[in-house]
């Protein structure tokens, strides 16, 4: 679980979240019952690295498929 989608739990009960920080060892560490639930459609934790990848994507096939030259009518 990504660590922004952790909440620590003090010992006076108190949650809170530690962003980017690790937990320490042996802290109660709670989710967010949206990250879990088998009914709900999965929310993306990473929407930048999502949209980074699918651009990724569209550049390969851009670069990778590209046209058989023999295909394209001769400008001469």
């Amino acid at each position: 679980m990504p660590p922004r989608r952790r909440w620590l739990i003090n010992a006076d009960g108190e949650a809170w979240n530690t962003w980017d920080a690790e937990p320490t060892r042996g802290a109660t560490c709670r989710v967010a019952h949206r990250m879990v639930c088998p009914c709900l459609a999965p929310e993306d934790p990473w929407p930048w690295g999502t949209a980074l990848r699918e651009e990724n994507g569209r550049r390969a096939q851009r670069l990778f498929n590209l046209p058989d030259l023999r295909e394209l009518p001769d400008a001469s």
